[in-house]
């Protein structure tokens, strides 16, 4: 039985029913628990919260309670490599960015190469020896006591830590702008000049992003600079904003975060001009992990971080429909609206499609052996593409439940698909971006063009063959796929960036075959005739014969 959010074992059920205390189906229980259990049922969203407090913070500076937590993640590398007796490789650990214990589910073999460990032997103990050392509780709530190792890298302390090793690889991005990363004060570090707020227009190209600082950012792409100014940055959360979707054609965007809010940000006026508030609480179970959202239908789906799933009305600000079936953090989720069909993909190593009429679950689909990351879906196909911690992503028929394709051999944080194309873009731990051929089965493009630690999420403008990158060391790129460089370096978050998204392309590409595919045979009767009409957007595939008819 659930209580309080604790599992609990309650005896004498026998002599309940036997007072009459259960009735037929359907008839309310009630159980009478005795006193002297010592039961605290509590408030709604009370739990028990001592393994996300600890005692040794009380009394300490802002300052000091970064630095306590800093060295604190250092201590569980140093503990797991002496219990393994490889000690001499803490620096090596540290310099890659791994500085915490969960740190260690990144590592392979390549990746242990990389960091200079090349012997078979220390290698296999690194890998095999994780997994004990992962599963205490210290490294397991590590993050849901302390808060993400990066958002406390702005203390005195770690300021002086990272002036004396600014060569090791974590550390580039502030070496070559020291000043900029250093503790600064909120309005100089996130305000706007007037000439680059005059810039805003609702014409052109456009890139918004998310970061761990709560932020919603705003860049022209289409400006001449290889660092585009930021025309736009709105404190949506004062928590880590998790995830956001934008409306371009209204400029505004709907965003969730650890904040427990969906906040709707207008990014002409730079104001917050709706927040809807969770209902159940600020516990840590509550928090916001993805969302999508259709201002059109006044519609937000959110995704929580223990499989909660609920829809919000924009206008009233309220949760009126609740979506339970998930037992781990909704990772992602996407939504149908006029279709009334959403789609989530949790940690739970499941993506459901659910039918939002009756806000039932209609398929659960099982492929992935470990947690998920993101996915893409094309509802007018009933496809969709999921990336996983595992070296594997996977082609879902979402109308009939199950795996269409696997495509192997890569880990990805995020992935992008171009639905008419069939080809996907993939981002990983590595600073590599793919470009898959969904057809074949192969990767066709592999781009290593930047340093970074790792990607978390991607865009594509598939028309443009240009590339959109938030990475966790702070940086919003731009590529190019044709050329691989790098074409715009947008500069202003300070923490990892969560969520990028493109705007579409201007009016003037339409009418432009967007691809062309090629078969053998000219006979008319293999082929069929197809148009898509959507909001905002119509196409057509158009058969073009060996002879020159279309």
């Amino acid at each position: 039985v659930k209580m309080g959010g604790t599992d609990v074992r309650v005896h004498g059920g026998q002599d309940l029913a036997n007072k009459g205390q259960v009735g037929k189906e359907g008839t309310e229980l009630q159980l009478l628990i005795p006193d002297e259990l010592g039961l605290n049922f509590g408030e709604e969203g009370d739990e028990d919260h001592s393994r996300y407090y600890d005692p040794d913070l009380d009394g300490l500076t802002q300052d000091e309670k970064s630095w306590f937590i800093i060295e604190k993640g250092f201590k569980q590398i140093k503990t797991f490599l002496k219990s393994l007796e490889l000690e001499d490789y803490y620096d090596n650990f540290l310099s890659e960015g791994i500085m915490i214990g969960t740190g260690l589910w990144i590592l392979t073999e390549e990746k242990l190469e990389e960091m200079g460990i090349i012997d078979n032997t220390e290698k296999e103990k690194i890998l095999n020896g994780r997994y004990q050392f992962l599963a205490q509780p210290d490294i397991k709530f590590f993050i849901p006591r302390y808060g993400e190792p990066q958002s406390h890298w702005g203390c005195a302390e770690a300021a002086v830590f990272i002036k004396e090793r600014i060569n090791w690889p974590v550390f580039h991005v502030i070496k070559e702008n020291m000043k900029e990363m250093l503790p600064t004060t909120h309005a100089g570090q996130w305000s706007i000049p007037d000439q680059d707020k005059a810039l805003f227009s609702t014409e052109g190209r456009w890139a918004t992003a998310s970061s761990c600082d709560g932020m919603i950012m705003l860049w022209t792409v289409d400006h001449a600079s290889a660092t585009p100014p930021c025309v736009r940055c709105v404190q949506a959360h004062f928590d880590i904003c998790t995830d956001h979707v934008t409306d371009w054609d209204r400029m505004m965007t709907v965003s969730v975060g650890g904040d427990h809010h969906i906040a709707i940000v207008d990014l002409q006026s730079s104001k917050i001009v709706t927040k809807i508030k969770n209902d159940a609480g600020l516990s840590l179970a509550e928090q916001f992990v993805s969302c999508d959202a259709d201002l059109t239908a006044g519609q937000v789906v959110m995704g929580a971080i223990e499989g909660q799933l609920k829809v919000a009305d924009v206008e009233s600000g309220k949760f009126f429909m609740y979506l339970k079936g998930h037992e781990d953090a909704v990772r992602d989720v996407r939504a149908d609206w006029r279709h009334k069909e959403v789609v989530s993909l949790a940690w739970d190593r499941t993506m459901k499609v659910w039918d939002l009429r009756s806000g039932t679950c209609a398929r659960t689909l099982h492929g992935h052996n470990r947690v998920p990351s993101k996915m893409d879906v094309s509802f007018d196909l009933q496809m969709a593409l999921s990336c996983s911690h595992e070296e594997k992503s996977i082609l879902w028929d979402l109308r009939h439940g199950g795996a269409v394709s696997y495509y192997d051999n890569w880990c990805a944080n995020d992935v992008c698909v171009d639905w008419d194309g069939m080809r996907f873009a993939g981002c990983g731990d590595s600073d590599m971006v793919l470009i898959w051929d969904m057809e074949q089965g192969k990767i066709l493009q592999q781009i290593d063009a930047w340093d970074s630690i790792n990607a978390q999420s991607i865009d594509v403008d598939w028309k443009r063959d240009q590339v959109l990158l938030g990475t966790w060391d702070n940086q919003v790129l731009v590529f190019d796929l044709e050329t691989e460089e790098i074409l715009k370096t947008c500069k202003k978050a300070l923490r990892t960036v969560t969520k990028v998204r493109f705007n579409d392309p201007p009016a003037d590409e339409l009418g432009k075959p967007m691809h062309v595919h090629k078969r053998a045979s000219p006979n008319p009767l293999d082929w069929s005739c197809r148009v898509e009409a959507s909001p905002g957007r119509a196409r057509c595939l158009a058969v073009v014969l060996a002879d020159g008819r279309a």
